[in-house]
This record gives C-alpha cells, structure tokens and sequence, in this order.
C-alpha cells in the first residue's frame, strides 16, 4: 500500500490488513493481498489492488477505484464517485449525490444508492437498488438476469437499446431509452 502521506497506522486481523491513511486528503493504493482500506475526512484517491479488498471513502469527495478482485466499495459522506474494477463487486452509496459506476466487464455486480441524488451506471448482469432520493440510473446492454429496484424517489431510467422484456424494473417511475441519436420516454 501507498500513501501520499508518511502518517499511517496499520493492524494485523483476522481477513487480512487493515490499513488507515492520514487525517487529510490522500493517496491510497491497495496491494495484490485482500485489504481493508480506510480514507480521511479529506477528498482521496483509493484504488483497491488484485485482492478481495473492501474500502470505506468516509468524508470529502472521493475518488474509489476497485482492483481485480470481488471488492465492497463504500462510499463516504462526501458526493463521491465509486468505480468498479473486474470481479463481482458491490458498490454501495451513502449520503451525498453519488456516481456509482460500473466500468469494468460482464460480472454480476450490486450496486446500491444512498441517501442523496445518485447517479448509476450499469451493465450486463448488474443488480440496481437505487437510493432514497430521486436517482438517474443509466443501463448499458442489459441481460436477462439484469434487475432494478427503483425504491423510493421519483428515478429515471435510461436504457441505450429498447428495453428488454426479461429485465426487472421495480418501481421505476420514468423510463427512457436513448440509441443511435433518438430518444423515446415512457411513464
């Protein structure tokens, strides 16, 4: 692991390192070793490595990259932005408008708001639970086992080809799909 800061603490547990950065905005990378790794009250940069990490952002606006492995990404209190990696990972929003993107691949992912106006994107197989807030939640070549759980709020959903019959939308107040230039909304 790497901070910008050369102020870190770091405990032995059970699943592996516990690593915790600074008291202001830093740097912080994972290794190739399953972490748990920790920001600051600061805006980070936190890129898990190869292992199965889980990252908690805490305050300010982050920036949380997952690695290779299967990764809990976390959000903090901050309006942060939380990039999957490959694996199946689970990013999970908390308070603040967050970006909740799964960038990377065709594995099963969850991705969860949080209290706030999210925004999501997702893809293939995902598994969408949109926040307590009015959330936009972007879907790129959706498959069968693909779900959306709109929750509370008043949410859109966009599509990027004609919404597919086998995907399940719960409680999505506004659906729209936007392909080749055109733009077509249902209620």
């Amino acid at each position: 692991m790497r901070l910008s800061s050369s102020s870190i603490a770091v405990c032995a547990t059970v699943a592996g390192l516990a690593l915790v950065g600074p008291a202001h905005a830093a740097t912080i990378t994972g290794t190739a070793a399953s972490e748990t790794l920790t920001g600051t009250p600061g805006a980070d940069l936190i890129k898990a490595g190869a292992g199965d990490d889980i990252v908690y952002a805490r305050a300010g606006a982050d920036l949380v990259r997952g690695g290779a492995g299967e990764d809990l990404l976390k959000a903090g209190r901050g309006a942060d932005h939380v990039v999957g990696g490959a694996g199946a990972d689970r990013l999970l929003g908390q308070r603040g408008n967050d970006r909740l993107d799964d960038a990377v691949g065709s594995e099963v992912d969850v991705l969860r708001g949080g209290a706030g106006a999210d925004v999501i994107y997702a893809n293939y197989r995902d598994h969408v639970l949109a926040g307590a807030d009015d959330d936009d939640i972007f879907v790129a070549y959706a498959d069968a086992e693909m779900t959306i759980d709109c929750g509370d709020g008043f949410d859109r959903v966009t599509f990027n080809e004609p919404i597919p019959g086998h995907i399940e939308l719960i409680g999505c107040e506004r659906k729209r799909i936007v392909s080749a230039g055109r733009s077509a909304s249902s209620h």
